[in-house]
């Protein structure tokens, strides 16, 4: 008798770490386009686990909907979407809506789904698909039970269409305020710029209590030039300190008063940026520019409290760390005195199964369930800790660092200590993936391996296959032509090159860090030029380097700030920054 219960033990033990098991591979097949052969795996598991089911119906409509079968996949999703508590609610009815528009039954789409669909493909600018979607849905007659700016994203992909007079006539028809900005907006498009500006003044005079008069005050400043410019900033910072852009138009005046020598004007209104919001993407530029203004009044007690200030309020973030270096400190990450070990979170079986598997997305939508049920607003820090932990252990870089990311921004919002953080757990935000190959590589380019994890960190965020949208490829983001100029400069002989050998790690990071080591000879080993050269290229890096007046007074600060390029200037402070976080991890 207990020799038969023993062995059905052991049975039942077996299919259901087989199912597991069976589950990732699911998904693999499901990345890999073999789309029968995932359904098939996700009716087995999910017949056999019940608290991956609700996973696997979904993902047995997804691999329905890529192998053609429509029918399947909206009987699929009609029942799923018809349950409670179901994770990737949203993606499964944009998902039958696909479905109804592959079987000629777009009078049953849902609209909701329909608009949060079309907001995601004009992001892609896939405008065509955008078009034909909401046309659907006005053809349902339930445009108006939708946001306002339906109207705004259905013009503007026409207006991307080369469908101009279109666009005009569905704003035309609209009497908002909305609307008005947007046929300015078609206007710059169609570089009609008196029109534009005319009508964003409309905007801005006739709707001020409107969403739209502080992006209107927006476009008519950075259109106008001059004086005229700095009074559109103002009018909006001074009028509209709410807007999620009026610490943008402060830091516009701040900086040009303090380019213009103009040091008690620009300390004046770089701390009322500042106060504006504290935790804005550019509090600490505008905090810390106080302090570099005040030093330039002689004020230096002043400029000592500013920079003391930066570095406390921000010591995760690049003027953290300047202001840090202008006081000849060394920055204290933010952390509790916890271990990670103690940390445990309320989880459930499914997320426990699905984090023990490595499906980190699944397990944050199981954690996004959790957080319902509980009536809470946001995932816990405990679960996003315990799920970014267990992503980092199993080398998921990419999910580990993201979900990190999030973590650490709440502790920098929250010194009332609402926020516990283990100190290792900054390790996980900014691992040592791959720690052979750059030590070595490193080490033989004369590099601080800091400067390197800080780079891939930046490009890459340690995946091995990251392709990007400017077909660079692997974990330093290599251009193949660049990587075969290397390798001839090297001697490096291949038969054939093809770019996906770029997504090994070993040959990625050897031409990556000689690259790098080519853009710091370049510029005498200014680390900043470097980054800026490893991104746009050195001949951009030059020029902002004549511009800037040389190497002789150069003037970090000042030099990032005149980068051109917004993508390189905010490169290279994120890069910068990494590489000081990962010294004071780690030790230099």
């Amino acid at each position: 008798m207990f020799r038969i219960v023993g062995l059905f033990f052991i049975i039942s033990c077996s299919l259901l770490c087989a199912a597991n098991v069976d589950y990732a591979q699911a998904k693999k097949y499901l990345r890999e386009e073999r789309y029968d052969e995932a359904y098939r795996v996700f009716v087995y598991v999910g017949a056999n686990r019940r608290q991956l089911r609700p996973y696997c119906d979904y993902y047995r409509a997804v691999a329905s909907y890529g192998a053609g079968k429509y029918v399947r996949a909206a009987n699929i999703l009609e029942r799923y979407t018809g349950q409670q508590d179901i994770p990737y609610l949203g993606e499964a009815l944009e998902l039958l809506n696909d479905c109804y528009v592959q079987l000629d039954r777009t009078a049953e789409i849902h609209p909701r789904a329909a608009y949060n669909k079309a907001v995601k493909l004009f992001a892609q600018s896939k405008y065509p698909e955008v078009v034909r979607l909401l046309a659907f849905v006005s053809a349902n007659g339930q445009l108006a039970e939708l946001p306002e700016d339906v109207y705004y994203y259905q013009a503007r992909a026409y207006m991307y269409c080369a469908e101009p007079q279109t666009a005009t006539k569905i704003l035309s028809a609209q009497r908002t305020a909305g609307a008005v900005y947007y046929l300015g907006v078609l206007a710059l498009h169609r570089q009609q710029r008196a029109l534009a500006m005319q009508r964003f003044s409309e905007v801005a005079d006739k709707y001020p209590s409107s969403e739209y008069a502080p992006l209107a005050l927006y476009n008519l400043a950075r259109n106008a030039g001059g004086r005229a410019s700095l009074t559109y900033y103002r009018r909006l910072y001074q009028n509209y300190p709410e807007s999620r852009i009026a610490d943008d138009a402060a830091w516009e005046v701040g900086w040009t008063n303090y380019r213009q020598g103009n040091y008690r004007a620009a300390v004046e209104v770089f701390l009322a940026g500042y106060g504006l919001d504290r935790y804005s993407d550019n509090a600490d530029a505008l905090l810390y520019w106080a302090g570099r203004s005040y030093q330039k009044l002689r004020r230096r007690q002043d400029a000592e409290i500013t920079f003391q200030q930066t570095l406390r309020e921000f010591p995760g973030r690049f003027y953290g760390w300047r202001a840090a270096q202008q006081l000849g400190l060394t920055p204290s990450l933010p952390s509790d005195n916890v271990q990670l070990s103690d940390i445990r979170p309320q989880t459930d079986k499914a997320l426990l199964e699905l984090v023990k598997i490595g499906e980190y997305d699944d397990a944050l939508a199981e954690a996004k369930l959790i957080t319902d049920r509980n009536k809470q607003e946001r995932v816990s820090t405990a679960l996003r800790i315990y799920v970014a932990v267990a992503a980092h252990r199993a080398g998921s870089y990419k999910e580990a660092i993201a979900l990190g990311t999030d973590v650490l921004r709440d502790v920098e919002k929250n010194h009332d200590q609402t926020v516990v953080v283990p100190p290792e757990f900054w390790q996980v935000c900014y691992p040592q993936a791959y720690p052979y190959i750059v030590v070595a590589n490193a080490g033989k380019h004369q590099l601080a391996s800091a400067y390197v994890y800080a780079l891939i960190r930046e490009e890459s965020r340690f995946d091995q296959k990251a392709l990007s949208h400017a077909n660079a490829y692997g974990l330093m983001q290599l251009i193949p032509g660049t990587a075969q100029q290397i390798m001839r400069q090297r001697g490096i002989l291949m038969e054939e090159f093809a770019p996906e050998f770029l997504f090994r790690s070993d040959m990625n990071i050897l031409l990556g860090t000689d690259y790098l080591r080519q853009m710091l000879d370049w510029f005498d080993g200014n680390q900043y030029l470097a980054l800026a050269a490893y991104n746009a290229g050195p001949t951009a890096a030059g020029r902002w380097l004549r511009q800037h007046g040389g190497l002789r007074n150069f003037d970090p600060d000042v030099f990032v700030e005149n980068i051109s390029y917004a993508e390189t200037r905010n490169y290279v402070k994120r890069v910068m920054r990494n590489y000081w976080l990962y010294e004071a991890i780690y030790g230099g």
